[in-house]
């Protein structure tokens, strides 16, 4: 994936790999379009970056 794909931005549903767009934006609204509110990833591809997790996943938390 990282030589063809780098620098894009893939969107994994369940464990398949699904689609790339150039921007995060792009995928972004790529998988809430075929997605709707299911479940789904969107990572950058490339070799070194920052780790960052965001979630709409909010239930209630545990302590």
């Amino acid at each position: 994936m990282l030589n063809r794909h780098d620098g894009e931005y893939v969107v994994i549903k369940d464990t398949l790999t699904v689609h790339f767009s150039p921007t995060y934006e792009d995928a972004l609204n790529w998988a809430y379009n075929t997605f709707g509110l299911d479940h789904f990833f969107v990572k950058k591809v490339a070799e070194d970056q920052d780790v960052a997790h965001f979630t709409r996943d909010l239930g209630p938390c545990r302590i």
